[in-house]
């Protein structure tokens, strides 16, 4: 993945699509007011799609469901 920058993807209503290339730049347009925080939000819901498909993509592998099924069972139920 090449990294170009964040981008917070709105409506062309609100200002259009707007990348940031410096961390402060969006930490100053959030602290103005000028990025919506439900904006913000779907972008990032965005970004941490896109860096955890890969990792849900090798999950997939019956080796490491059965793996991840040992290691986190179920919980029990408690008997009365």
């Amino acid at each position: 993945m090449n990294y170009v920058g964040f981008t917070v993807t709105r409506d062309q209503a609100n200002g259009g699509n707007v990348t940031y290339s410096k961390y402060e730049d969006l930490e100053l347009a959030f602290s103005k007011e000028e990025l919506h925080p439900g904006d913000l939000k779907a972008s990032v819901e965005i970004y941490i799609e896109r860096l955890l498909s890969p990792i849900r993509k090798k999950f997939e592998d019956p080796i490491l469901k059965k793996l991840t099924q040992n290691a986190y069972p179920p919980p029990s139920k408690l008997s009365k």
